[in-house]
């Protein structure tokens, strides 16, 4: 709805909505390795073409001979509050909260790493 009230056509937004949640990169990873690498493409492929088939059928439908302008003065009231509303913390929290993820990141990888270091050590003994 933003779009269009930006001055976005129909089918631009449907599109964007269509591929926008259908490409996401967990789930493409979840397929890849269920499904494989050329199931993906498949996927990711038809899910492009057919949002913008949708797109322009909609447009087609909806707005015979529209010619879509982009513009975001109309909005600029609700960036305004939304800017308001938005939760800001201090710099040394950004930084300690990123730290912490990092860390959660590197426990979680540890196993893998280790793993690997060790089949690599393994094929150079074996070499």
């Amino acid at each position: 709805a933003a779009l269009v009230a930006a001055g976005a056509a129909p089918g631009a937004a449907i599109a964007f909505l269509l591929t926008g949640t259908a490409t996401n990169i967990p789930e493409l990873f979840s397929i890849f390795k269920l499904i494989g690498k050329r199931t993906i493409v498949i996927y990711t492929g038809t899910v492009i073409l057919f949002s913008f088939v949708i797109g322009y059928i909609t447009n087609y439908l909806l707005m015979p001979g529209f010619t879509p302008v982009f513009d975001l003065s109309g909005a600029q009231k609700s960036i305004a509050l939304a800017s308001k509303l938005s939760l800001t913390v201090p710099a040394g929290v950004e930084y300690i909260c990123a730290v912490i993820i990092l860390a959660m990141g590197i426990i979680a990888w540890r196993p893998t790493v280790k793993e690997w270091f060790m089949k690599l050590g393994r094929r150079a003994v074996n070499a």
